[in-house]
């Protein structure tokens, strides 16, 4: 799949869909250990989105029309997740549903995959209502940051050095 949280993918044999697959753990991706909601290390809400996307670039499409977040997805202190990502064949007019399941390494056969996550993939999106170039919009009102990680550490949710970016908010 050549992308670092994704290892394979596949075509299906039976229908014109895909499966990509993937093993997340501490050992290998430790930077994840930077984003924890009450002491659980959870996979964050970005990389949901950059997996839908990686996603759509292998087959073909563009952009992540919608996705849906479902359920937490918690990366154990030791040992490993395993992650699908399932796309199903494309409809009239051109996309594709989109599923992200995980479920822990060395679960038995029977136990159920979780749905973490789900949406849509499309070949095009309409274009923004409005001007990225103009930053921040016209009319926008700056809101204060100073504090905010402190703050956001003390109600449970940590964000390590990697995830501290937010400089600014309008």
């Amino acid at each position: 799949a050549e992308h670092p949280l994704l290892g394979a993918m596949v075509g299906l044999a039976d229908s014109d869909g895909f499966v990509f697959t993937g093993r997340l753990s501490l050992a290998e991706q430790p930077w994840l250990a930077g984003h924890a909601v009450f002491d659980m290390v959870v996979l964050p809400g970005t990389a949901f989105v950059e997996l839908a996307l990686v996603a759509a670039h292998r087959i073909g499409l563009a952009v992540v029309d919608e996705l849906v977040l479902e359920a937490a997805l918690v990366i154990p202190a030791r040992g490993a997740v395993h992650i699908q990502i399932s796309v199903g064949a494309p409809d009239d007019t051109g996309r594709r549903s989109l599923a992200v399941h995980a479920r822990a390494e060395g679960a038995p056969g029977d136990v159920a995959w979780t749905r973490h996550a789900s949406g849509t993939l499309a070949p095009d999106g309409a274009p923004p209502s409005f001007d990225l170039r103009a930053w921040p919009p016209p009319g926008a009102t700056a809101l204060a940051t100073d504090g905010l990680y402190p703050r956001l550490a003390q109600a449970g949710i940590v964000y390590g050095a990697d995830f501290q970016g937010l400089r600014a908010v309008w």
